[in-house]
Formats: C-alpha cells, structure tokens, sequence
C-alpha cells in the first residue's frame, strides 16, 4: 500500500509509513488468547500421550499380549532305535541219547570209577561178602553175566560159581552184598543200566537200590551195599 506523503512545513516531501497493526492491548483480550492455547496444548497432551484414551475413554487401556502360540510336541524319528534281538534258542530235534555199554559176553571186570578199584569176594565161601579191592585179575574179581531176561542177568562169580546177592532179599538202604548159590530169584537180577560217561548202575531187581561201597569209602576192603540209586561215580561201575 503506498504511503502518504505530507509536504514539510519548509516545503520538503517526506514518506510516513502507515502505522502497523499492534496487538490488543485490553487484558481480557490477552486473557481469552492465553485460555484457548493452554486449551490446545492440554488437548494434545491428552492426544498424544501413550495411554491417552479418546471421548469417554478412562486412563490407559492395556493392549493384549500376542497370543503364544502351542508348543507342537516333539514329533517322534522316523528311525527309533530298534529293541534288542533275542536270538531264538532252537530245540534239539532229538533228545541226547546214552549209548548202552557193549552186553558183557564172558568173564568181566566192574571197576567203580571213583576209586579205581573193582567188585570183589572176601573169600571162597557161601555169604562171602562182596568188597571193594584193588584190582590184581584174581578170579574172585571176575563176573560172569548171564542173561535171563530183557535188560536183566544175574552175576556169577568165576572163582565161586556163586550168584551175586542181595543178602535175605531185603529192599532196604544199606542191605549188605554177598555171594549165594544161584537161584535166579529177584535179589540175584541185575539191571545194568548205562550212563552218560559209558559206565554203568548196578541196580537190584528186587529193591531198585544200586550197588555203593559202605559210606562212600574208597579204601580196599569196604563192603559193598545197596542204596538208592543217584548216577553219582561212587554207584558208576566200567566194565573191563
């Protein structure tokens, strides 16, 4: 806007620049202005602030956590170890066999495998014991085995002629043995029954016991007797 010019009294032109709009000077004026822009800030405060809420909204609101999602449960390996083998244990197809001792075909020897020693006669006469000697090839050591059934012969001795016997047929543990003159009854039948070492029992028709030197004593002289049969080498007789 051009300013207005004025002539000086001394006939000199000057420019006055129009006055500038100033602020108001009425306080109550400048105490609306300030009002309205505390008002403002205030309002933005409440805007900007993180936990501001807006109309009606009450202090701050709590924003929801993301959800954790599940823990998926380990799958297991394709490739689990395997669980031990147990080798099948495969059944004989046959049952172990013993293998009887060759049928005694003329005078014969029966020495007991735990001592060494053979079967024996103390003496020439009718109820001479039978003993426990050491083995020299005296008759009186050697027995003739003469079948009379299945399984079954009876015990003649070389030097006698006499049976072996179960003295008075007794079926009883501890009997005693001897030599009898032969009468083919049970307590003079022997069963020779085999064992796993290719010896053999010498089991009494009568009582089932088996011939076993007195209280399983190994010294030469012991009597010989009858107790239950137990397959031990004290019973074990080869025959030679």
């Amino acid at each position: 806007m051009p300013s207005a010019e004025r002539p000086d009294p001394a006939g000199t032109v000057y420019r006055h620049d129009v006055a500038r709009s100033r602020l108001p000077r009425d306080p109550l004026m400048w105490a609306a202005v300030l009002i309205g822009a505390a008002g403002l800030l205030v309002g933005a405060f409440f805007v900007l602030s993180p936990g501001g809420g807006g109309p009606g909204g009450s202090g701050s609101t709590a924003v929801p956590a993301a959800a954790t999602p599940p823990t998926a449960a380990p799958t297991p390996s394709a490739e689990q170890p395997a669980a031990p083998t147990i080798p099948a244990t495969t059944p004989p197809t046959t049952a172990p066999t013993t293998v009887p001792p060759p049928q005694p075909t003329g005078p014969t020897v029966f020495r007991q495998v735990a001592s060494g020693r053979c079967l024996g006669i103390d003496g020439d006469g009718e109820k001479a014991a039978a003993k426990l000697v050491d083995c020299t090839d005296d008759p009186r050591q050697r027995w003739l085995a003469d079948s009379i059934g299945p399984g079954l012969v009876t015990l003649v001795n070389q030097a006698s002629n006499m049976c072996l016997d179960v003295e008075g047929h007794s079926a009883d543990d501890g009997a005693k043995l001897q030599q009898y003159p032969c009468h083919g009854e049970a307590n003079q039948q022997w069963r020779l029954v085999p064992t796993a070492g290719g010896s053999v029992l010498l089991a009494a028709l009568n009582s089932g016991r088996c011939a076993h030197p007195d209280a399983g004593r190994h010294d030469a002289g012991t009597d010989i007797r009858q107790i239950t049969c137990v397959d031990a080498p004290d019973q074990q007789w080869l025959l030679g």
